[in-house]
């Protein structure tokens, strides 16, 4: 008899990676399938850490692989969602109802198995196997009641283009010559695919940090793809860093302008004017923060490309308008211009090529920092999304954490 930790929970769902190529639903589905694939190894860890006599597998994961999964490049045309198939949706969702059945047969077995455990411990365990199981029956009925309403939308989608090509219409590449029956056909086709793929993603169960990189590290092998198996939440993540970390150097920025503007305008010494000047400019002596992660010297040596780098950007914005238009790409220009030129002055300053006034100093400073603050806040307009999906994962994980776990998802009767 299969024991808990031999039931293949994601094996299931593999059919649909090659089934419906760059569809969103392929993509929510490989997702699903590396959390719970890492959720379930991780429960099975646990069980083993408080008793349960579980055998040793070295690996429970999903068996795509890079050729398995096309990811999606934007909404699908015709020939896209020509080549999928509901019968791997389908058949995914009867495996996934097989895989459920086998995991709620073992589910009983839990509380005695767990010889170890204290009765707080084993009423946890016990939870964390009745939502997983929860998960798999969500899982099973998205895939079921979508593949039927996806069924319907290509019969529909069929049946306008056979009419269309009966009527004389060419269909080409170009959206934009489909007639108006088909164009209404592959928007309900596109909307389908959507709603399974949201119905995926919302499937809760219970994940661990390390069950989370362990599923980011199995998409990053089926996909060869780093970043875009972070993921919304993920890239969310990193717009924060980087939002954060471009904070900070405007903060620190700002502090040592503020310095130099105190001293030069109470008039003391030359010294340490300059020396605000130069941490303007430079950075900290020390190299700061940045010294803890990659060594003073380097650090430092890095801080000698603020001023060249904000020159180039500020003229390539100046130029470009940042690849923007209208009001916006008017102020990149004026911003970026105001930024190079500062830039440029504090440089020269600084290689003690010429020696610029206070004034100039100051506002050349000013102009700096302004196009400093003026990336930063496009950065955050542009990213708004990502960090609003990364702040709203935060916010539901410490609200999951103070209240009670939740539902897996709506609830079904029966079974076709």
């Amino acid at each position: 008899m299969t024991t808990f930790g031999e039931i293949d929970v994601t094996g299931p769902m593999a059919p649909v990676l090659g089934g419906l190529p760059g569809s969103l639903t392929a993509q929510a589905t490989l997702w699903l399938s590396t959390r719970l694939a890492a959720a379930v190894r991780s429960y099975v860890d646990g069980l083993a850490d408080l008793g349960a006599p579980v055998p040793e597998e070295s690996e429970i994961c999903p068996r795509p692989t890079e050729t398995d999964y096309l990811p999606p490049t934007g909404p699908p045309g015709l020939a896209e969602v020509g080549g999928w198939s509901t019968e791997a949706l389908t058949e995914a969702a009867r495996r996934v109802r097989d895989a459920a059945d086998a995991v709620e047969s073992h589910l009983p077995e839990v509380p005695g198995l767990l010889t170890a455990a204290t009765p707080e411990e084993r009423d946890a365990e016990v939870r964390s196997g009745e939502l997983l199981l929860k998960a798999l029956r969500h899982a099973r009925w998205a895939m079921h009641d979508g593949a039927v309403n996806l069924d319907a939308a290509l019969a529909e989608l069929t049946e306008a283009t056979t009419l269309a090509v009966a009527a004389g219409h060419p269909l080409l590449d170009d959206p934009q010559t489909h007639p108006a029956s088909i164009t209404a056909a592959l928007a309900r086709v596109v909307r389908a695919d959507a709603t399974i793929a949201a119905a995926l993603h919302d499937i809760e169960f219970p994940e661990s940090p390390s069950s989370r990189i362990a599923a980011y590290l199995a998409r990053v092998k089926a996909t060869r793809q780093v970043v875009a198996s972070l993921g919304e939440e993920g890239a969310g993540a990193l717009a924060v860093g980087n939002v954060a970390k471009s904070a900070g150097g405007v903060v620190g920025k700002g502090s040592a302008y503020v310095r130099f503007l105190r001293t030069t305008l109470l008039g003391l010494t030359r010294s340490r004017s300059l020396g605000a000047l130069r941490q303007f400019a430079r950075g900290s002596a020390n190299g700061g923060f940045l010294r803890f992660l990659i060594g003073a010297r380097l650090a430092r040596g890095v801080g000698w490309i603020f001023l060249p780098l904000t020159i180039l950007t500020g003229a390539i914005d100046a130029v470009t308008g940042g690849g923007e238009s209208g009001v916006r790409g008017w102020a990149n220009r004026v911003v970026g211009l105001a930024g190079a030129t500062g830039a440029a002055v504090l440089l020269v300053t600084q290689l003690r090529w010429t020696a610029a006034g206070p004034a100039a100093l100051s506002l050349a400073g000013a102009a700096v920092l302004a196009f400093s603050l003026w990336s930063l806040g496009t950065m955050v307009w542009d990213h708004r999304a990502r960090i609003g999906t990364f702040l709203g994962a935060v916010g539901s994980r410490l609200r999951t954490a103070r209240g009670p776990s939740r539902s897996a998802g709506r609830a079904h009767r029966g079974r076709p």
